[in-house]
């Protein structure tokens, strides 16, 4: 099962995909058709499957994605980065089944924590095999619950509802636990409403409106 996140994969991923001797399932997020724009080579080239790929390197938590909602954790990585001080290390998945989890435990032990996003619900989602997986092999090595950021499934618009939200909470300065302030693990996640929010630092915050959000907004 392949799902590409831009038109260099997803060509060598399908020429992959038709020399294999298995059958495969090739997704193709229709957003790419209109919204990436990249130089393709015109010979002929495959991509491995089953073989995910490091896009960023990083030390203090590790982001898992596949297809479009990689350029999604892409922002999130520049945004953490930048406004936080975090080092956020970025895989694409590229196939999920079977997928790499030699390279996906070898970055968790090193950063200690791991967040996991997809276009799907919570429930029944692929996140949760990689989150079993990821238990398993590599528990004396996490140091935060791993976080998978998803919605609930509800009724109504899927494009409110199943893609994921990410925004940042920064820490009130001289705030202490109180009736108006919220503690919150380091790499968990929160619901606000129909919506989830991933939280990647441990701190007091504000409940109230005072609160300092950098919201990723989607295009």
């Amino acid at each position: 099962v392949v799902i590409p996140r831009g038109p260099v994969q997803a060509k060598g991923l399908l020429l992959s995909c038709i020399t294999d001797q298995n059958p495969c399932i090739f997704f193709e997020p229709k957003i790419l058709y209109r919204a990436a724009v990249e130089q393709v080579p015109v010979e002929s080239y495959t991509i491995p499957l089953s073989q995910a790929e490091v896009l960023q390197e990083g030390s203090d938590v590790t982001l898992v994605a596949w297809g479009t909602q990689i350029h999604v954790m892409r922002e999130v990585a520049n945004l953490a980065q930048e406004k936080l001080g975090v080092s956020c290390e970025l895989i694409d998945l590229q196939t999920i089944l079977p997928w790499d989890v030699e390279t996906i435990c070898k970055s968790v032990v090193k950063t200690g924590r791991l967040l996991i996003s997809h276009e799907a619900p919570v429930t029944g989602g692929f996140a949760a095999e990689i989150s079993s997986t990821v238990q398993e092999e590599c528990f004396l090595n996490l140091e935060a619950p791993i976080s998978r950021p998803l919605s609930e499934p509800t009724s109504g618009s899927p494009e409110l509802h199943v893609l994921p939200l990410f925004l940042f909470i920064h820490p009130i300065s001289g705030e202490q636990p109180g009736k108006d302030i919220l503690t919150i693990k380091s790499g968990s996640s929160i619901q606000m409403g129909s919506i989830s929010v991933c939280v990647l630092l441990k701190d007091c915050y504000s409940t109230s409106e005072v609160w300092n959000l950098v919201q990723l907004q989607r295009k």
